[in-house]
């Protein structure tokens, strides 16, 4: 069994899952010359001819022909064994030409050919092969069923080679969806049958898409170990194809946990390995991931030599493979001329035939040379402007990166400003009540409860809130969307709320239904109310009211929380929501906050597809509006 691999980004080697289609243009011509110049003895002799004709045959049009005409001689004599084979290796040349209705169409009915010969293993064969047709079309769903269909004949049949490969596919389709934890499942059962068989290759492509996979769920010191083994393993074997492959795997774990010096390293290793072994799709590669991670350093002199590099080696893989049509093409002229010259004796005529085909071939050749060096040259020109655009865009990303550490430098300087004031305020409290209790004065203790009660409100406040924000600027702030009721919540909230509240005799009332179920994730809401709330405890007067209302509306619940303090200046109310500009406001008993609450207020909201908005009158106080989907029915 033959294992076929090609370069997938980020998704692992794709093994073929069994051998419809060798190329190896010595053979081709051997059976070609056989094939024109020695007529079969019969009928049979001439069925394998062709069949191995399509088998090895390098050019797709030049399989199908054979396998057509396999297919056609195979029917004459009713042999269904060579209908099978004909019509696989017919489906796998229009699948290569692109042709992937027609391909489809002629695998199903190899597979209804198979059945007829109560044949599972060859329609196990047919639907891995309809499997790579979907793949190849990007219909992920159906290039899974058929894997599986597949998967589940070959275990029927005890078949572990085929299983193994097959197995493989799927969990490299299952990475193409970014669906990681399938694809793992699928790749650890791949391992320990090619373990079983005593298949090294096979457990080295395994273990790295394993770490590709690992890569993918961000466990990257797992992601790294996988595949650093299976980098390993592969040298060993001298199978350099994937090692570049899973060298640029690793660089771009590197640059996902920001370590920029290690991932140029083994990307430059990568390239070197790719362009000492002439893997050309490898180094390509390389030059893309080294022209992100020089952007990303600063470097945009290298960042730009590579990114010429990698337009280049892109370019000249599209050429090699217009090279290798006109190779094909004139692969058969000269098999034609082979042919001319064994019968030159007997059919004079013949020859001039073939040599007025030879010159409108010729003529073709030459207009189809002419017509690709016009379209190179348009590609330069695209290339160029390409060029500029990337220009533009390296410097605006120049520009943005100053504008996130000018925006990092602020937020640390508010925090630990914001910070220092109920620190010190705790500090120097402690020093107060050791003192008191020093000196006997206990009832006096009495007095300190509300400063400190607020005092450590406020900070275990926005400490909850710098880690939410930490988090949700990661993106690993955990979102897990459940049935929740509303009234349970906003309780919860007003509980939390209450010394704040206590120490302004601030009276909070709520009026909201008990039936109201809400689908978002709870920690999340809770923070955005928990926020909303404080702030209106903040910056309301002692002695006043807060009310929180609840209702339905059409699919979302409705929530408002109003009070009846200070309010908001107008200019100040358009970015509320944004952590930029000062927006730091002291409240009606000289509390101080950074405007991060709000922030994430916004974040949290947008998560759980909701929306937030805000009225507000100076003097008159403030209105927060949140609207968050009710559970569907």
């Amino acid at each position: 069994m033959k294992i076929i691999s090609a370069s997938l980004l980020l998704t692992g080697i794709f093994l073929s899952a069994n051998q419809v289609y060798t190329q190896d243009q010595r053979i081709a011509d051997s059976l070609s010359y056989i094939y024109y110049s020695q007529p079969a003895e019969n009928d049979s002799l001439l069925m394998e001819l062709l069949y191995n004709l399509s088998y090895y045959h390098p050019a797709p049009d030049s399989a199908l022909k054979f396998s057509e005409k396999l297919i056609d001689l195979a029917e004459e004599n009713a042999n269904l064994r060579y209908v099978y084979r004909g019509l696989l290796q017919k489906g796998s040349a229009l699948r290569l030409k692109g042709e992937f209705d027609e391909a489809a169409k002629t695998l199903f009915e190899c597979a209804s050919v198979a059945n007829k010969m109560n044949y599972n293993r060859g329609v196990g064969c047919a639907y891995t092969a309809l499997g790579d047709i979907y793949f190849s079309a990007e219909d992920h769903a159906n290039s899974l069923k058929y894997y599986k269909n597949a998967i589940a004949i070959f275990g029927e049949e005890h078949d572990s080679a085929l299983m193994a490969n097959v197995l493989f596919n799927a969990g490299s389709e299952y990475l193409n969806i970014d669906k990681p934890d399938s694809a793992l499942y699928y790749f650890d059962i791949s391992e320990k049958i090619y373990n079983s068989l005593k298949n090294p290759t096979g457990m080295a492509y395994c273990i790295g898409n394993k770490g590709l996979a690992w890569s993918r769920t961000g466990r990257y010191r797992l992601a790294e170990k996988n595949l650093l083994h299976a980098i390993s393993m592969l040298k060993d074997l001298g199978d350099m194809y994937p090692v570049a492959s899973y060298q640029k795997g690793l660089s771009v774990i590197y640059k996902q946990t920001g370590n920029y010096t290690k991932a140029i390293d083994i990307a430059k290793k990568s390239h070197d390995l790719a362009l000492r072994y002439g893997l050309t799709q490898q180094v390509r590669d390389a030059c893309e991931i080294l022209s992100e991670l020089y952007s990303l350093t600063g470097d945009y002199k290298n960042a730009f030599e590579y990114h010429i590099a990698y337009i280049s080696y892109r370019d000249s893989i599209i050429n090699a493979e217009k090279i290798l049509q006109l190779a094909n093409m004139r692969a058969d002229f000269e098999v034609a001329q082979k042919q001319a010259v064994v019968n030159i004796l007997k059919r004079k005529k013949l020859i001039q035939t073939i040599v007025i085909i030879g010159l409108v071939i010729i003529v073709l050749l030459t207009g189809a040379l002419i017509f690709i060096l016009m379209i190179n040259n348009r590609r330069r020109l695209q290339i160029n402007r390409q060029l500029e655009e990337h220009k533009e865009e390296l410097e605006a990303q120049r520009d943005r990166l100053a504008e996130l550490n000018s925006t990092k430098d602020r937020f640390f300087s508010i925090i630990s400003h914001d910070l220092r004031g109920p620190v010190s305020s705790l500090h120097g409290f402690s020093i107060i009540l050791r003192e008191y209790i020093e000196t006997g004065r206990i009832s006096e203790l009495h007095d300190l409860t509300d400063d400190l009660t607020q005092s450590v409100s406020k900070v275990s406040s926005l400490l909850d809130n710098l880690l939410d924000w930490a988090l949700s600027q990661q993106g690993r702030f955990p979102y897990s969307p459940e049935k929740l009721n509303l009234l349970s919540l906003i309780e919860e909230t007003i509980m939390s709320s209450a010394p704040m509240a206590l120490a302004k005799n601030i009276n909070i009332g709520s009026d909201v239904d008990n039936n109201i179920t809400i689908w978002a994730d709870k920690n999340s809401v809770m923070t955005v109310f928990r926020n909303l709330l404080n702030n209106a405890v903040k910056f309301s007067h002692k002695d006043s009211n807060i009310d929180v209302l609840a209702k339905k509306e059409d699919i979302t619940a409705l929530v408002q929380i109003k009070d009846y303090g200070v309010g908001i200046e107008k200019e100040k109310l358009k970015d509320i929501f944004k952590l930029k500009g000062d927006k730091s406001t002291w409240g009606t008993a000289k509390e101080k906050g950074v405007g991060l609450g709000l922030s994430l207020a916004w974040d949290f909201v947008m998560m759980n597809k909701g929306t937030i908005d805000v009225q507000s009158k100076e003097g008159e106080g403030t209105t927060f509006y949140i609207q968050i989907p009710l559970v569907k029915k």
